[in-house]
């Protein structure tokens, strides 16, 4: 990923059930 300003974003695994399961985060840009 490229990013181009600074913030907080919300990933997750697109994989079906997996995002359930706990596959998420987020990342810090700064």
């Amino acid at each position: 990923w490229k990013f181009t300003k600074a913030g907080e974003f919300d990933f997750s695994c697109l994989i079906p059930g997996h995002r359930e399961a706990g596959m998420f985060g987020k990342i810090v840009v700064k």
